[in-house]
């Protein structure tokens, strides 16, 4: 999705949401918990899991919020672990697109 940087409304960052609204999401020593559940994803396969700064992330979303979090984690890209959760009303678009892994067909 794109929105808003809650911190500069003059930049729009475009983010993967990881959570939404009723959701507990948890970060903890690079592994991301949903719902009590160890998340997979293939789309960061073989990339580092998380910054560098192994902190614990715990958030219980209300109506009103979703975290974001950027594929490239080490590069101290601004997500929810920087920006916190995520208003509504910063969202400008939402996408839905596959763009990795790249595959490619034969004909």
């Amino acid at each position: 999705m794109t929105f808003r940087n809650p911190t500069n409304f003059t930049d729009t960052l475009i983010k993967r949401v990881i959570a939404i609204k009723h959701d507990r999401l948890k970060i903890k020593e690079g592994s991301i918990y949903l719902n009590g559940e160890s998340l997979k994803e293939p789309y960061i396969e073989g990339l580092p899991k998380t910054m560098d700064i192994e902190e614990t992330f715990d958030w219980t979303l209300g109506d009103d919020s979703v975290i974001v979090l950027s594929d490239n984690r080490l590069s101290g890209n601004l997500d929810s672990r920087v920006l916190g959760a995520i208003e509504y009303g910063h969202i400008l678009e939402e996408f839905v697109i596959k763009l990795w892994p790249i595959k490619f067909r034969h004909p």
